[in-house]
């Protein structure tokens, strides 16, 4: 993935946050390896940007069509 760009946007898509304040109120940045990794373990294809934004569309997709 180029810029990761697209890793962001679906991450903050599903609710994983790119960032978060630590227990010492110190900010922390989550790398994109472990962004890739979690949404690989929630499903998505995350091999390239065009195999991820694919597959966050069908995600999105099925959701809307079981509401």
């Amino acid at each position: 993935m180029k810029d990761d760009q697209v890793l962001k946007q679906v991450a903050e898509m599903v609710g994983i946050a790119d960032h978060y304040v630590s227990a010492w109120g110190d900010e922390a940045s989550v790398d994109s390896e472990t962004i890739r990794r979690l949404l690989t373990a929630l499903g998505y294809d995350t091999k390239n940007d065009e195999a991820l934004l694919e597959s966050a569309q069908k995600r999105l997709r099925r959701m809307c069509w079981h509401q």
